[in-house]
């Protein structure tokens, strides 16, 4: 919770010298990108450095951008130096997608840390299960 107060307190101190006409063009620097952007009527958007400040309400739409189509707006963004890249906290991903990536990175970091021989037994034990590793 600490690095999404961060975040947003940069963006909002960012926000803050700037005009009305300025701090729009801000926050929706990315958000203009989503190819749903002229349809899209849901009122927080991974794409806004305000997210996920922004009121939500449980009638109201959700964001159906695809995860794939919001990361190549923001890595495009970041490659271009567009500004408010910088202050996205979750980098495009919904606060969900952001917690599922985080638990399956610190699965990844668990079991790289196990010996060999607990690694080999865990495939060996998947494969059996049907499953094929990549």
């Amino acid at each position: 919770m600490e690095r999404e107060t961060a975040k947003v307190l940069n963006a909002a101190e960012a926000m803050a010298s700037l005009g009305p006409v300025e701090r729009a063009a801000f926050e929706l620097a990315l958000v203009r990108r989503c190819p749903q952007y002229d349809t899209c009527s849901a009122p927080q958007c991974p794409l806004d450095p305000l997210y996920p400040t922004r009121s939500h309400f449980p009638d109201e739409a959700d964001c159906k951008a695809l995860k794939r189509t919001r990361l190549e707006i923001v890595e495009k963004g970041v490659a271009e130096g567009v500004e408010t890249a910088q202050y996205l906290t979750y980098v495009g991903l919904t606060v969900q997608e952001d917690r599922s990536r985080r638990k399956a990175d610190a699965a990844k970091a668990r079991f790289e840390a196990l010996p060999e021989a607990e690694k080999q037994r865990i495939r060996d034990r998947l494969t059996k299960t049907h499953f094929r590793p990549r």
